[in-house]
């Protein structure tokens, strides 16, 4: 007592040794096996750790909920965003800028079919952002750029001359369904038999020729086939459309595909019904 009293104050000690006599007086009806500074000690050390444990764990949880927070962020990044634009796509001539311009509400003169067009289509005070994507070959290579924005698809086709781009058509629709950003987030399209006004050949004759050039192209291209993250395993896996061992089918993808058509005319201020339905639920 005599050392303490050279570094602790007086009050201090004498505060001490109160506590130390009321809890003596606490424990002395229960006949402890242990003394009461062995108690004392016990509850020092107790309040020390609750005291410490309060002062660096809280920072070290900060810490750690801070990095948990920057994983997810990192998780989140690295995975697919969800696009939030309506994408028009289809071979030159198909009937796109003119969409694109009715459902913007423009002239034809301020807008190009050769250059990416961008807008807006206003629906019930909500605008939805709209890309229209030129149909010719050297914007193949940017293509992905622009389906990774996606929240729905239009693919236009002009039906009188269907019969003689078939192949092409459905070489320009693989590229599109073998995507990982319209594959992985089931991007809905909505192909659109354009100017079917002009011409005998309708949705579903298009639906079943595209079907059976969709097949073979599995078998040509398969050999090198896109490949998609699988998000659970961490790892690659190769896109396959359809079900193997059948003939492929729209119905088999993962993407909600959906036929319509119509005539989408300059002369006319709305576009058809079908793309107005498949446009403004979404």
């Amino acid at each position: 007592m005599d050392t303490l009293e050279k570094y602790v104050p007086a009050v201090v000690l004498k505060s001490c040794e109160q506590a130390y006599n009321h809890i003596d007086r606490i424990l002395a009806p229960y006949n402890l096996p242990i003394p009461t500074e062995f108690v004392v000690l016990a509850l020092v050390g107790l309040l020390s750790a609750i005291i410490i444990s309060a002062i660096f764990g809280g920072s070290s949880d900060s810490r750690g909920s801070s990095g948990s927070s920057t994983s997810s962020s990192s998780s989140s990044a690295g995975g697919k965003k969800k696009g939030n634009s309506l994408v028009l796509l289809g071979l030159c001539d198909s009937g796109k800028t003119t969409l694109f311009l009715k459902l913007i509400q423009k002239s034809l003169t301020s807008y190009s079919s050769i250059s990416v067009n961008k807008g807006n289509f206003n629906n019930a005070g909500k605008k939805l952002p709209i890309i229209d994507i030129p149909g010719h070959a050297k914007m193949r290579p940017t293509l992905p750029q622009y389906l990774s924005q996606a929240s729905s698809i239009i693919y236009l086709i002009d039906s009188t001359t269907f019969f003689d781009q078939s192949i092409e058509e459905a070489q320009n629709l693989y590229d599109i369904l073998v995507d990982p950003s319209v594959y992985e987030r089931r991007v809905p399209i909505l192909i659109f038999c354009n100017k079917t006004d002009l011409t005998t050949i309708g949705e579903s004759d298009v639906q079943s020729i595209l079907e059976r050039e969709l097949d073979e192209l599995r078998k040509t291209r398969g050999s090198a086939p896109s490949m998609a993250g699988n998000e659970d395993a961490g790892v690659e896996r190769e896109i396959y459309l359809g079900n193997e061992g059948t003939s492929f089918q729209f119905d088999h993808l993962p993407n909600e595909v959906t036929f319509a058509q119509g005539s989408v005319k300059s002369e006319e201020t709305e576009a058809p019904e079908p793309i107005m339905s498949f446009i403004q639920p979404r």
